[in-house]
């Protein structure tokens, strides 16, 4: 099982529903036992751009980059 924090994030594999209720039961862990982490993880993500305008730019660099991968671009 993987199952780590990653850019302000649990991240777990493979993608079954055990392995999300773990990584629940970490995140609520975290949130009960660790609360200055927990506000760490709280300001980061506050500091973080989630806007849609970000994101578009992000998924134009997928497509650029899947256009740039002959297998891809069919």
């Amino acid at each position: 099982m993987l199952l780590f924090l990653k850019n302000n994030r649990w991240t777990f594999s493979p993608l079954t529903s055990e392995k999300l209720l773990d990584t629940l039961k970490l995140a609520i862990g975290t949130y009960t036992e660790h609360k200055s982490s927990w506000e760490g993880l709280m300001k980061r993500g506050m500091g973080r751009d989630y806007s849609w305008e970000n994101a578009a730019i992000q998924y134009e660099q997928v497509f650029t980059w899947a256009f740039m991968d002959p297998p891809y671009a069919r």
